[in-house]
């Protein structure tokens, strides 16, 4: 109960904040400061880059990567509790909005929730993580014309360790999904469309007694207006490594009250 108390505290002042006069220009992150991507990723009859297709560069040397995310604004949550403790931010924390993004964007735009058991909700969700966020992937690379970013299978496997769990095994790629997929030279490729309405900020965290965290983020538009806000548990990851660009020291245990 007390950590269901925390995270809707959390929520409701996330919330008075946005609705509050917050405005796209009081945000830190900035919605040009994503990469682009696609405003619908369930579909059919899409036309995939062939294997044999020209010659490849490294996604370092092209323009349209995805810019540096700065750290967004924080609302801390405190609380007096025996078992949780009010959050000093930082960086391992602030990181995590990258994932989040990804998971509010896929929900927003298929209308299907998280779900590590839905295989179009996970394969939708990562790829909205590799359009997003795939250009910061050292060794990442783009197709002749820029039409499809790619990455090794480690980058795929640990994005999804960030976005699921330590533990978690990814399905195959089901056939809804075709803006995803994996080829016969063993890479991944993404198509690049233009990223969906609306841009992430970290509302709030509250750090627990077993050092996870119970994080708020939020989906807004332009001027400010709350497109979706969703409740995150973060659990410690038993090691860190730089295939994504980032290091990451958690992973989204689950979403919403726990």
């Amino acid at each position: 109960m007390k950590k269901k108390a925390a995270v809707l505290a959390a929520i409701l002042v996330c919330t008075l904040c946005a609705c509050g006069g917050q405005t796209a220009t009081e945000s830190t992150t900035s919605s040009k400061d994503y990469s682009s991507t696609v405003e619908n990723t369930v579909e059919t009859g899409e036309s995939e880059p062939d294997d044999d297709k020209g010659t490849y560069e490294d996604a370092s040397e092209k323009e349209p990567a995805a810019a540096e995310s700065v750290t967004p604004p924080v609302e801390v949550v405190p609380t007096d509790t025996s078992q949780q403790q009010s959050t000093i931010f930082n960086e391992s924390l602030t990181a995590m909005l990258k994932p989040m993004d990804a998971v509010m964007v896929a929900a927003q735009v298929t209308g299907i929730d998280c779900d590590p058991e839905n295989d179009v909700s996970v394969w939708t969700t990562m790829y909205y993580y590799m359009a997003l966020y795939g250009p910061l992937v050292p060794g990442a690379g783009y197709t002749e014309n820029n039409e499809y970013l790619y990455v090794n299978e480690d980058v795929i496997r640990e994005a999804g360790r960030v976005l699921y769990g330590e533990e978690y095994t990814l399905p195959p790629i089901p056939g809804q999904i075709q803006r995803i997929s994996v080829h016969d030279d063993g890479k991944y490729y993404v198509k690049m469309d233009p990223r969906p309405d609306g841009y992430p900020i970290f509302c709030s965290a509250v750090k627990n007694g077993d050092g996870t965290y119970e994080a708020v983020a939020q989906l807004i538009t332009d001027h400010g207006k709350i497109i979706s806000t969703q409740s995150f548990h973060f659990e410690p990851k038993m090691d860190t490594n730089a295939l994504l660009g980032e290091s990451y020291a958690y992973t989204i245990g689950s979403m919403g009250v726990g």
